[in-house]
């Protein structure tokens, strides 16, 4: 039997770390469970050991969540099965820094005299439901 490869779409800070585009395809053995989807991550790409999860606890880090099909499954324990849709390779496993996906942020620099300085302006997004896309 063939081992299922998920997609896993990972944000730009991650990108950057690992090297990689905007997705990635790992194989994970049977049963396909969060965990092992992060286990999987974390062995083809080294540098993100830490990232995610805590070396020690392994447990999420604070600003990174997950999401598949429309939904956070970011406190659900790492033995959650995958969705259908996501075992298929019709949905990608979405690893999002929150922080990110939260805030619109505007920028405007003034200048005071002779200085300029750099105005950010952040507004929070209505809802946090809904489609999510990873920046």
């Amino acid at each position: 039997m063939t081992r299922p490869a998920i997609r896993v779409v990972l944000p730009v800070h991650l990108r950057n770390l690992a090297r990689v585009q905007r997705e990635v395809t790992v194989e994970v053995a049977d049963p396909v469970t969060i965990g092992r989807v992060l286990d999987a991550v974390e062995d083809a790409y080294p540098m993100l050991r830490g990232t995610i999860r805590d070396h020690g606890t392994k447990k999420r880090r604070a600003f990174v969540r997950f999401f598949m099909c429309n939904e956070d499954y970011s406190h659900e324990p790492y033995d959650t099965a995958l969705p259908d849709a996501v075992l298929r390779g019709d949905e990608p496993f979405l690893v999002v820094g929150d922080g990110l996906r939260l805030t619109r942020n505007k920028t405007r620099i003034e200048r005071i005299g002779r200085i300029k300085i750099k105005l950010i302006f952040i507004r929070p997004i209505r809802s946090i439901r809904g489609p999510i896309l990873p920046l």
